[in-house]
């Protein structure tokens, strides 16, 4: 797909980077998050598996398919009366350093306001919020659960394959009614997206399959973003900031404020047009519940005003190799 970066950043030339938080070194400054109101259109979003012996998805642990949609993960309570699913059609930017707290992970809103102190009157500052999942059409970033049954007799490596990514939508863009919709502005750039394994069973029903939950002592969170062939390291932001915080936008980093944020640095990742699959995470035999949240993190650089109002396409392609011995 033919797209156009920016000039401050044209090296990156990433769709879809994929990272696995495991400790934190080093950071870099950031200048981001949108000044204005404007947003991020997702115009699709697809969950999808290539069909191979011995695997299958589902959005309820009951239903299981080669590929999933839209329509599957809004209406998996119906099924799965527990589910989170959340899926708008708006994005705003938030941030997240990864924490999981009962199963979910901490997402914040941020917001660009001008400051409070008089002695930086003339500086913008941020605050945000602690969002919650919500399921349904509403939120500010994408949430929803899936189920890997892998029947086979030893475990398997899951793979993102190379029709994976996060891509400016085109053919959407250019015949927006919105001029401000109609061009490739970068943000795919600032896309994260975050698989967090939420508990395993060789054998078991759809409510037990439902009720897994996250244990941090074997079950590590994998997160992506679309960077390109070096890892760059932000501040993502760990909990709420009031206005009275001050917390000034050029300065927003764990360097000056390390109550506020915390150091993230991407370190498994993959290139636009990359022609080699992504290991992501190991499966068991059985049932495994994985939740998967997707986002534009406002602290990435390219989440910056100008890049505000543009159509997104969010697509995952799960592989696995056919399995023998099942």
């Amino acid at each position: 797909m033919r797209t156009v970066k920016k000039e401050k950043k044209k090296s990156l030339r990433a769709i879809l980077l994929v990272l696995l938080i495991i400790t934190v070194i080093l950071i870099g400054s950031t200048y981001a998050w949108f000044v204005t109101n404007n947003t991020a259109r997702v115009s699709t979003l697809n969950v999808k598996i290539e069909t191979v012996e011995g695997l299958q998805i589902s959005v309820d642990a009951s239903a299981w398919k080669a590929e999933v949609s839209n329509e599957d993960i809004t209406g998996a309570g119906a099924t799965y009366t527990t589910a989170v699913n959340q899926l708008p059609s708006i994005l705003k930017p938030v941030s997240s350093v990864g924490t999981i707290t009962q199963g979910k992970q901490e997402m914040f809103l941020g917001n660009v306001i001008q400051s409070t102190n008089p002695e930086t009157a003339t500086d913008w500052a941020l605050t945000s919020t602690k969002e919650t999942d919500t399921h349904g059409t509403t939120g500010n970033y994408i949430a929803f659960d899936v189920f890997f049954n892998l029947q086979a007799s030893s475990s398997k490596d899951l793979y993102l394959t190379t029709n994976s990514g996060v891509t400016w939508n085109e053919e959407r863009a250019t015949t927006d009614p919105d001029s401000a919709y109609r061009e490739d502005k970068g943000l795919q750039n600032a896309t994260r997206v975050a698989f967090v394994v939420m508990g395993h069973a060789d054998t078991a029903d759809a409510t037990t399959a439902q009720g897994g939950t996250y244990n941090a002592a074997d079950t590590p969170m994998y997160t992506a973003e679309d960077l390109s062939k070096v890892p760059v390291p932000y501040s993502g932001v760990k909990t709420t900031i009031a206005d009275t915080d001050n917390v000034i936008l050029k300065n927003a980093k764990v360097a000056n404020y390390s109550a506020k944020f915390a150091a993230v640095t991407p370190t498994l990742f993959t290139v636009e047009n990359f022609t080699t699959r992504a290991k992501l995470l190991v499966l068991k035999p059985g049932i495994t519940k994985v939740r998967c949240y997707m986002w534009i993190e406002g602290q990435d650089s390219d989440c910056f005003t100008g890049a505000s109002g543009t159509y997104l396409d969010f697509n995952l392609q799960f592989q696995v190799d056919t399995v023998t011995g099942s």
